[in-house]
């Protein structure tokens, strides 16, 4: 499907993916555009999410870019075409892309600073991007770390997410993709579209559901969420607290190392979503324990 870049349908697909990425976390398998091909990098735009509280290089901020060629793939039944997957990361928690003021693809997000500025000032750099984890995806549906190609340090990301379906892509060839199997959400949307670029609009977990089984929380959990005035697409998340601590022992005792996990949230004031079924996360309990 070809749309504008940004509109309300994208926006509610943005939010829903953004709200529980965290914890170290990287793409490792990702289904392109049928007949489409990305020129170099073409960013995962509405992807990125900051946190602080797990430490050991973990902490900051990340940025997402896929590769790949499918011109010749014109059916789900045809051949997989191998597609390269790119985590960037910029060790500065809330210092995101410059995507709030301007969309960019990812060709030049290696070494490019990181935005903490009210104004979005490139004048005022934060921190910078460098890639650190790399997956080739050769097969259909989800592989996981199977995919793992190379990275920068020897911390493998604690959550490896899959996408079954293709996402909204920034890519200066194409500014036009745009998936679109979303209708929830509508009213904070509506909201978000309604703010002024760069104000952050919050948000408060008070349960996770994971594979049916609800866990509520203690203490809610603050998102900070940060409006481009016609979408979301950035959202901070601190764990260093109590909440956040509840949700990583959810997370311990009710999904299974390295497999297949359902998520839903439920947020204060009644707000309950669950990620799409094109979404699929896998968390490392090792890995993820030892930030407890």
């Amino acid at each position: 499907m070809k749309t504008s870049l940004f509109s309300r349908v994208g926006s509610l697909a943005v939010i829903s993916l953004a709200g529980v990425v965290g914890f170290g976390c990287a793409v490792s398998d990702y289904e392109g555009y049928l007949g489409h091909y990305t020129s170099s990098q073409a960013k995962l735009v509405g992807f990125e999410v900051a946190f602080s509280g797990l430490g050991r290089g973990y902490d900051g901020t990340y940025a997402y870019s896929v590769s790949y060629d499918n011109r010749n793939r014109l059916s789900r039944d045809s051949i997989f075409k191998t597609i390269r997957i790119r985590t960037y990361q910029n060790p500065v928690p809330g210092a995101f892309t410059n995507e709030a003021a301007v969309v960019q693809d990812a060709d030049a997000l290696e070494c490019s600073a990181g935005d903490l500025s009210s104004d979005h000032n490139p004048a005022i750099p934060a921190g910078s991007f460098h890639e650190k984890w790399k997956f080739v995806d050769l097969a259909p549906d989800c592989q996981f770390s199977d995919n793992y190609w190379d990275g920068t340090d020897s911390y493998f990301p604690i959550i490896t997410l899959c996408f079954t379906a293709p996402q909204q892509e920034a890519d200066y060839k194409d500014l036009s993709l745009l998936q679109d199997d979303f209708a929830s959400l509508t009213e904070f949307v509506n909201r978000a579209l309604d703010a002024t670029p760069g104000e952050t609009l919050p948000l408060e977990v008070e349960g996770i559901e994971l594979n049916g089984q609800l866990r509520n929380l203690t203490e809610r959990l603050p998102l900070y969420t940060v409006s481009s005035g016609s979408s979301i697409g950035q959202m901070m998340i601190d764990l260093s607290g109590e909440a956040g601590r509840q949700v990583k022992q959810a997370i311990l005792d009710l999904t299974d190392h390295m497999q297949p996990v359902t998520v839903k949230l439920n947020f204060s004031g009644g707000m309950r979503f669950g990620m799409p079924n094109s979404l699929q996360f896998a968390f490392d309990h090792n890995r993820l324990a030892e930030t407890l």
